[in-house]
C-alpha cells in the first residue's frame, strides 16, 4: 500500500474516565462512521492514520486507555446479525458484500 494510497481501518477504544472518553469520542467522530459505540470505521491513507494516531495518543492516558487500529483487506470477509445502527444504504466496504 503506498502511504498516500486510501484504505480502510477499524479503530476500535475503551477509554478509562469519562472524560477523556468525551475528548476521544469527539475527536473521532470527525473523521470515522460509527460502526458500534466504541467502534469506527476510518477510510484515510497511511499518512493520514499517523495524524489520527498522534492526535488520540496526546488524548488519553496509555496507563488506563486502549486504542486498537487495524487495517481491513480490500475484499473482507464478515457476518453480522442482530440491530445495526448504520441504514441499509450506507455502505462501509463498497467494494464488497457482507
Amino acid at each position: 500500500m503506498a502511504l498516500n494510497e486510501s484504505a480502510v481501518w477499524l479503530l476500535a477504544y475503551d477509554i478509562a474516565n469519562p472524560r477523556r472518553l468525551g475528548r476521544v469520542h469527539r475527536a473521532v467522530k470527525r473523521f470515522a462512521t460509527p460502526l458500534q459505540f466504541s467502534v469506527w470505521v476510518v477510510h484515510e491513507s497511511a499518512i493520514g492514520m499517523v495524524r489520527i494516531k498522534q492526535e488520540l495518543a496526546a488524548l488519553i492516558d496509555a496507563r488506563y486507555d486502549d486504542i486498537r487500529i487495524y487495517r481491513i483487506p480490500a475484499r473482507p470477509e464478515w457476518v453480522s446479525f442482530g440491530a445495526g445502527i448504520l441504514p441499509e444504504d450506507v455502505l462501509l466496504f463498497p467494494d464488497t458484500h457482507g
